[in-house]
């Protein structure tokens, strides 16, 4: 979990693809949801925690998984590589209704908790367990909305602002190291203002190679949304695509050069771009009702949570455009968390409505 740009992407563009990508998927063909292969989803453990437990994060050094609840301030450490008993650590300044915890994200030691109903930054040292807060004043914002995943030494804090002269609220990227401390604060384009990917951490992703971040911007002037590259250096975006309606999701597949864009809920539906030409590649309606995700390194298939007749997570394969496996995961109406070990071929769950819990697969 780290930007000029060494490949700009393009406009999408409706041009036959090459041999050397895949076809787009064709609108009448069978929907995936419908389209299932017979590789098995084995479950290796199911770890009872704290109700509300939604934002999930992993370090791949240790394989140690983080989750946070939504609404009592909990995290939970799961070390599932040696079935250790779960260790909680509340954070300070509780209240009643929990500080909202929507997003975590892991720099080298320090795991960051946005904590939104109380305008906060926690940082927690996972080594030590301390905790320590940061204010919108320390960052020179005025709201914490969502802290993102980036390099292994870096996350992005999704913060909004009130430019001077007081007009419309505008969306900052804070890029900050593991201290704590603001290394690169990136202005997004006036016209998106306070609308970054509706502040979600999801919005945000980044491409190792070309050191790029990108983000899902949801224009307050169109329907449309936009997708805004910034470059290793760049204090704003250097290019500025279009995104497809109602796209909230980002997830970029650095071994296959593509980011993945996702509208979730019902009926979702996914694009697929080429990071480097900005050809569409793929275009399809899911044909379930996405409410989690994640991706696997590895193989380039994506991890979907659903919330249709039952809970159920899924292995996708892209290039088929099919549902390899699915199993069924614990009742959660809303939202799971989801993240990937790909270098011990396993995946985690969180679902949040008591009894709440982390179900952890081996991914085939």
């Amino acid at each position: 979990m780290g930007m000029g740009i060494a490949l700009l992407v393009s406009a999408c563009v409706s041009d036959p693809p090459t041999s050397e990508s895949s076809p787009t998927q064709s609108p009448t063909a069978t929907p995936p949801s419908q389209r299932v292969s017979t590789i098995t989803l084995v479950q290796l453990q199911q770890i009872p925690v704290d109700e509300g437990t939604s934002a999930i994060v992993l370090d791949p050094r240790t394989g140690i998984a983080y989750a946070a609840t939504h609404a009592g301030d909990i995290v939970s450490v799961i070390d599932a590589t040696r079935s250790t008993p779960v260790v909680r650590i509340v954070l300070p300044d509780a209240i009643e209704f929990g500080t909202g915890i929507g997003s975590v994200a892991l720099a080298g030691d320090t795991l960051f908790l946005a904590r939104t109903r109380i305008n906060r930054l926690a940082l927690l040292d996972i080594k030590t367990q301390l905790v320590r807060q940061l204010t919108p004043a320390d960052l020179g914002v005025a709201a914490i909305a969502a802290v993102a995943g980036m390099s292994e030494q870096r996350v992005i804090v999704v913060a909004g602002e009130t430019p001077q002269p007081l007009t419309t609220p505008r969306t900052t990227l804070l890029e900050l190291d593991p201290a704590g401390q603001v290394v690169r604060r990136i202005a997004l384009p006036t016209a998106d203002a306070g609308l970054m990917g509706n502040l979600s951490a999801h919005a945000v992703a980044y491409d190792p190679p070309t050191r790029t971040l990108i983000a899902l911007l949801n224009s307050s002037r169109a329907e449309e949304g936009r997708l805004a590259f910034i470059g290793p250096n760049g204090e704003q975006p250097s290019s500025l695509r279009p995104a497809p309606e109602g796209a909230s999701t980002l997830l970029v597949d650095d071994a296959r050069r593509r980011v993945y864009v996702l509208s979730e809920g019902k009926q979702a539906h996914l694009v697929a771009l080429d990071l480097a030409t900005g050809r569409q590649l793929i275009d399809t309606t899911l044909g379930f009702n996405v409410v989690g995700r994640g991706l696997d390194p590895r193989s380039g298939r994506l991890v979907l949570t659903t919330v249709d007749q039952t809970n159920q997570v899924l292995l996708f394969d892209t290039d088929r455009s099919q549902v390899l496996a699915m199993a069924p995961i614990p009742f959660d109406p809303y939202v799971h968390g989801v993240a990937v070990d790909a270098l011990r071929a396993r995946m985690f769950v969180s679902s949040r409505v008591k009894p709440a819990m982390v179900t952890v697969f081996r991914l085939p």
